[in-house]
C-alpha cells in the first residue's frame, strides 16, 4: 500500500512540475501621430497563425496600458481601432515591456524591457535588406535569360544569389541557437521557408526544439510541420503518370474556367493564395518560368486558396502574374484541396498536352529545369 501512495505522490509531482502556470506581462506604450481611440492586443498562436484579442485599452494622449497572462513566451500583435492591420508585434519574455514611437514611422518603434523583441525586428530589418537584394538579383537572371546572354554570366547572377541565400540561412541558425528566444527561432526559420529543401526545414525545427525544450508551441509547430511532411511524402508522386483530375472554378470576371481547355498545351497548376508568404516568395520564379516558355507551348493557370477577393486581385496585380487565375474562395474548404490532396501551398502539377501530370511540386530551379527538358 505504502508503494502505492508514493507512485501517485511522484505521479502528481510529475504533473506539477509539467504544468505551466499563467504569468502576467504589462504593455506600455507611448506613441505619437496614432489618431486612434482604442488600442487591442492580439495574441498569435505560433504553431498555426490562428489570432484573438486578449485586451483593449482606451489611448489618451498616444498613451496606453494593456495586460494580459501567458504560459510561456509568445508573439503579440498591437492594432489601433482605425486600421484592420497591427502596427506593431512583439514577443513577451519579461513581465513589462515598453513601446515607444511615431505611428508614421513603424520601423522605428523602440522596445524596452523586451531584448527578444528588439532582436526579431533588427534581424527583420537585416534579412529584409538580403530579401530584396536577392529580389534584384532574381529579376537581373530573367533579363539576362530573354537577352540570352552567356550561360557563365547567367551562372555567376546566380552564384551571387546563393551567396545571399547562405548568409540568411547563417543568420537564422545564429538566432535559433544564440538568440535566447524560442518564438523568436521559430519566426526566423517560419519567415524564411522557403530557403529550405523540406528536410533541411524540419532539421531547423528539430534544431530550435533542441535548444529550447520547454516551448510548448514551437513543439507543436514542429509536429505539425512534420505530419505535413509525412503525409506529402506518403502522397509524393501521386499524380505523376495519371491525368490531372478536372478543375472547374469561375475567374476573376466570375467566368467559369475548366482546367481541361487548356489541352493541347503544357499547363502548369499553381496553388497558392495572396495570404501565403511562401507562395509570394515563390511566385518571380513561376513569373520566369512564364516569361521564358509562354511561347512554346506553356502557360500557368493559377488556383487561388484565397476567401478575400480584393486580397486576391492585389496580389495578382502586384506579383505580375499576367495568366488565367481561377478560385471559389474558400480558403482550405475549396474543392480543390481534395480533390488533388492538398496539404500544404504552394503545390503544383505540370500537364502534358493530352492532360496527364508530368511533374508536381516544382519549386525554384526545378521548374525551368523540367521546362527545358519537356519543350525542347
Amino acid at each position: 500500500m505504502r508503494t502505492v501512495f508514493v507512485l501517485c505522490i511522484s505521479a502528481l509531482m510529475i504533473l506539477s512540475c509539467n504544468r505551466k502556470e499563467e504569468v502576467a506581462f504589462t504593455v506600455e506604450g507611448n506613441i505619437r501621430n496614432a489618431d486612434a481611440g482604442k488600442v487591442y492586443l492580439i495574441e498569435v498562436s505560433v504553431d498555426n497563425g490562428s489570432q484573438r484579442s486578449v485586451d483593449s485599452s482606451d489611448i489618451k494622449d498616444g498613451v496606453f496600458r494593456l495586460q494580459a497572462k501567458s504560459k510561456e513566451e509568445g508573439l503579440y500583435y498591437l492594432r489601433f481601432d482605425n486600421s484592420p492591420r497591427p502596427f506593431a508585434s512583439f514577443i513577451n519574455d519579461s513581465k513589462t515591456i515598453k513601446i515607444s514611437g511615431d505611428f508614421q514611422f513603424p520601423s522605428d518603434l523602440l522596445f524596452s524591457g523586451s531584448a527578444a523583441s528588439t532582436n526579431m525586428k533588427n534581424f527583420y530589418t537585416e534579412t529584409n535588406k538580403k530579401w530584396l537584394a536577392l529580389g534584384s538579383l532574381g529579376k537581373k537572371i530573367d533579363s539576362l535569360v530573354l537577352a540570352k546572354a552567356s550561360d557563365s554570366l547567367v551562372a555567376k547572377t546566380d552564384a551571387e544569389a546563393r551567396v545571399i541565400v547562405e548568409e540568411i540561412k547563417d543568420k537564422v541558425k545564429e538566432i535559433v541557437l544564440h538568440g535566447k528566444s524560442a518564438v523568436l527561432a521559430l519566426m526566423a526559420i517560419q519567415g524564411n521557408q522557403n530557403l529550405y529543401a523540406p528536410d533541411e526545414y524540419s532539421n531547423m525545427l528539430r534544431l530550435a526544439t533542441e535548444t529550447y525544450p520547454e516551448h510548448m508551441g514551437l513543439k507543436a509547430a514542429k509536429n505539425i510541420f512534420e505530419q505535413q511532411l509525412a503525409a506529402a511524402r506518403e502522397m509524393k508522386q501521386t499524380w505523376t503518370g495519371k491525368q490531372a483530375p478536372e478543375i472547374t472554378l469561375p475567374d476573376v470576371n466570375g467566368k467559369t474556367v475548366s482546367l481541361s481547355s487548356f489541352k493541347g498545351r503544357y499547363v502548369l497548376v499553381d496553388f497558392w493564395a495572396s495570404w501565403c508568404k511562401p507562395c509570394r516568395q515563390e511566385n518571380p520564379n513561376v513569373v520566369a518560368a512564364y516569361q521564358n516558355f509562354k511561347a512554346k507551348n506553356f502557360t500557368v493557370l493559377g488556383v487561388s486558396l484565397d476567401e478575400n477577393k480584393n486580397a486576391w486581385l492585389k496580389a495578382i496585380e502586384k506579383d505580375g502574374l499576367t495568366w488565367t487565375h481561377v478560385s471559389d474562395l474558400k480558403q482550405w474548404q475549396s474543392s480543390v484541396v481534395p480533390l488533388y490532396r492538398i496539404s500544404g501551398i504552394p503545390f503544383n502539377v505540370l500537364v502534358d498536352p493530352k492532360g496527364t501530370v508530368i511533374a508536381e511540386n516544382l519549386r525554384g530551379s526545378q521548374l525551368q529545369a523540367k521546362l527545358n527538358e519537356v519543350l525542347k
